[in-house]
Formats: structure tokens, sequence, C-alpha cells
């Protein structure tokens, strides 16, 4: 399978998490059974990797690409991270070009605030190094990683690669001027919602996809808030929005840097991950908090596998 076969990147996609023994390994066949629960949910428009990747090692990342691309079979474009700089990034990008990835996330430049200049080197890098469309990254203001509204113009004007826009920025009126600027351009470039605390409100903006990991959960629910806010059908929108609230709610608390830890528990407990083990620095959640998210999944209606 080759980009052209999936030319646009739009519509809901899940981020797939990383499966890990109790080693802290990968377990390839979690990952397998994690991937296979997220498509039984037809309609999706892409499969993508969570920032849970960057724990993984460059030989892992690639072999975990490998997997998605095996279980997804062409049927759907995977969309493969590329969250390294420098050298590091182009031979992610070239390597996930060469088994078959149809877009590339790509995360903005480590280490704090960042000239324009650095943004435009780094994404030009990638760029330069293969064909693959680009899916750049936003992230918040106030991790020092966000991209100032000027500076993704310039990116989109000087990179054709780039042909969406994943905002994670939380910043709704930020937001708002990327979809009404970027979706009516001449060429236009898809707005990616990653604001999955406050989905519906972002939704109705008229962003034209979403992509987020706890997606690897409830990827059906959020295709559904997407179609009826599509089809202005405020009272679906509703109606679905409150299924999805309760375990929004238990997964967007402080500290976020959990988040991931807090989708993997929601995930064991619905027995659609086979163990809910995450890499250090993170440790297992309190009781308390396993608790709560298990009151969610109920609250939510959400159904255990098997």
């Amino acid at each position: 399978m080759t980009a052209s076969a999936f030319p646009e990147t739009s519509g809901v996609s899940a981020a797939c998490l990383v499966p890990f023994n109790d080693d802290y390994s990968v377990d390839e066949a979690g990952v397998r059974q994690h991937v296979r629960d997220i498509l039984l949910t037809e309609g999706l428009s892409g499969l993508a990797q969570s920032s849970e990747v960057e724990v993984l090692s460059f030989e892992e990342w690639q072999r975990f690409v490998d997997i998605m691309l095996e279980e997804v079979n062409g049927r759907i474009p995977v969309i493969a991270s590329v969250y390294g700089e420098g050298r590091e990034a182009v031979e992610a990008a070239q390597s996930a070009e060469k088994a078959g990835a149809s877009t590339l996330m790509v995360y903005p430049p480590k280490g704090g605030p960042f000239r324009p200049e650095v943004a435009h080197r780094h994404i030009g890098l990638i760029a330069d190094a293969c064909s693959l469309p680009i899916m750049l990254y936003q992230f918040p203001a106030a991790t020092g990683r966000g991209y100032t509204f000027d500076t993704v113009m310039k990116l989109v004007d000087t990179v054709p690669a780039i042909t969406s826009l994943k905002d994670w920025g939380n910043d709704p009126a930020l937001h708002q001027r990327f979809i009404r600027t970027l979706q009516t351009r001449d060429v236009p470039v898809n707005v990616i919602s990653a604001h999955s605390a406050w989905l519906m409100g972002s939704l109705a903006m008229g962003c034209n996809g979403l992509c987020s990991s706890i997606g690897s959960i409830m990827c059906d629910l959020q295709l559904a808030l997407f179609r009826a806010i599509k089809a202005d059908d405020l009272v679906q929108a509703r109606a679905v929005n409150d299924k999805l609230v309760p375990i929004t709610d238990a997964l967007y608390v402080p500290p976020t840097h959990d988040l991931h830890n807090r989708t993997k528990e929601v995930l064991f407990a619905l027995g659609r991950i086979p163990s809910p083990v995450v890499r250090p620095p993170l440790v297992k959640l309190p009781e308390n908090e396993v608790n709560a998210l298990r009151e969610a999944i109920v609250l939510s209606g959400l159904e255990k596998r098997g």
C-alpha cells in the first residue's frame, strides 16, 4: 500500500497504545489484540499511534508500525508518529514510508520554546526525506512546544506535504481560527481535533476530523458524535456526548501525565488489552483512581469484550 491510496486525512482516527509485558517489553500479541479490537468499529478513517510511542526504541517503534500495517491490511490508512529530531526523524519518516504507512504525524521540536526557523527546518527536513503527507501535531502553548498561528501558516505555505493539523493546543479561540483559516484555503488543510476533553464543542466549530488515544476505548462513540455534528443533529450529538462525558471526565484529571496510564486501566478493565502495565517513570495508579475509572465505565455504558 502506498500513500496515494489515501490522499486525504479526515474523519475519525483512533490512536493505539502500547501493551507491555510485566518486564516492560512490548507485548506483540497484546498489540495485535488491541489493534483488532479498535478495528471492530466500522467507519474509521485511520489508525494512528499515541504519544506513548515516545518511550519505545527505534526498533520497537518500527515493529509497532509493521504490526499495525499487518493487522490493518490496507483497509484504512495507518498514521505513523515521527517524534524524534534531525537524523532520527528523517530515518523514521523513511522507514514508515518504506513499510507502507499512509501519513506521518510529526511532533514539534523538543526542549521548550523554539524559534520559527527551528520549526521550519524540523518539518522541512522530514518533508524532503520522503513523499508521505504530513499531519502537523500542535501541542499546548504551556508545554513550550506549541506553534504560533503565524508559524503554522508559514509552514503550510512552504511545505506542500502538510495536509492536516492535529490540534491538541487546548486553546478554543486558536482552534476555531485554525479551522476557519486552514480548511478554507485554496488547497484545504484539515484540522483534526485532539480535544477529547471537550470534543463536542471542538467538533461543533467545524473541524474535519479527530484523532485521539482515548478513541482506543470508545472510537464508536466518537464516530457517532462526529456524524451527528456533521448532520447538524444536535439532539443526537447531545445524547452521544452524555455517554462520553463520564469517562472523559475521569480520564482528564491531574496529573495529565497519567492519561495513557488511565486509558490502559480502562482498556484492561474492559478486557481489551492483557495488562495495564506502563513503562517507568510512570507507576501503577492508586486503587482509588482505578475504582473511579471503573465507575466511569459503568456510567458511560461501555461494555466488556468476551
